[in-house]
């Protein structure tokens, strides 16, 4: 919420500004924000599966792979299961590792 700083009789303090509606935007429903997450995706995946895979594997489709194997789930969890369907297993490591590790951790933290 948005507030003021005012002085009055009572001394500094703070009120709320008047609002006659707010929006919040949950999964989507004002923005398809899936559009733009399933994109980032299939940048991320595209990139990285020609380093992880042993042998050549189909890329991420940005419709059937996100809603199946990302959409709703932690980046973390996302990321293992779309490598699990590409019989993929990376190690977790720790949460400050960088992009170019090829970790679970790795990739979430690519930008």
């Amino acid at each position: 919420m948005n507030v003021e700083r005012h002085v009055d009789q009572d001394g500094p303090g703070f009120r709320p500004l008047a609002y006659e509606a707010v929006i919040f935007d949950i999964d989507g429903v004002v923005i398809d924000t899936a559009a733009v997450h399933s994109a980032a995706w299939k940048t991320l995946f595209d990139e990285a599966l020609p380093d992880l895979a042993r042998s050549p594997v189909s890329g991420f489709d940005a419709e059937e792979d996100y809603r199946r194997y990302v959409d709703g789930r932690t980046r973390e969890d996302g990321v293992r299961s779309f490598l699990a369907a590409r019989e993929i297993e990376l190690p977790d490591r720790n949460p400050g590792d960088p992009p170019e590790r090829h970790t679970v951790q790795g990739l979430v933290a690519i930008p």
